[in-house]
């Protein structure tokens, strides 16, 4: 499918079509993952796709994706209403793509932390104003280890090493 979840231990996923949602092709997608999100009860819930809802990479912000602000498919308003509708606040990180660098923001979409990790074989500049923890346009990759009610998140540069640690932990 375009769109699933699936559960591995206390962590539940939830992979998006954000090209669907970018073109408005998403009313089945809406109505699935509101359902799954809302009858999940595992301690971890984490969300992906390939479009940001926030970023500070040249693409931008959902809604205002490459500058393009009031064009529904090309500003990315469908993105950000999916986003805001379906699994801000219900989810605990969204991991996407799209802009080539590492982003750790430090803003969320009501309490869901997101995250941006498309460099792992080209890069983009970084331009936006976003507050973040951590913000690199170097290649690498984010890893995440979860152990119970503890998440442990990290970028490591191309090299191996590890640039930016943040730790989760769940009452």
């Amino acid at each position: 499918r375009h769109y699933y979840q699936f559960t591995k231990g206390n962590i539940s996923f939830f992979a998006l079509d954000t090209n669907a949602q970018l073109y408005g092709l998403d009313n089945e997608q809406r109505q699935d993952v509101e359902q799954w999100i809302g009858n999940t009860h595992t301690t971890w819930k984490i969300a992906f796709g390939h479009h940001p809802y926030k970023s500070n990479g040249p693409h931008g912000n959902a809604g205002q994706y490459d500058v393009f602000a009031g064009i529904p498919i090309a500003s990315g308003d469908n993105i950000k209403s999916f986003a805001e509708d379906i699994w801000c606040g219900k989810v605990d990180l969204y991991l996407s793509g799209h802009d080539h660098n590492r982003q750790w923001l430090n803003t969320d979409c009501n309490g869901t932390k997101l995250i941006v990790s498309g460099a792992g074989s080209t890069t983009t500049e970084l331009r936006g104003d976003n507050p973040a923890l951590f913000q690199k346009a170097t290649l690498g990759f984010l890893y995440i280890r979860i152990e119970g009610n503890k998440l442990t998140g990290q970028f490591i540069d191309a090299d191996g090493n590890i640039e930016f640690t943040y730790d989760m932990q769940k009452i």
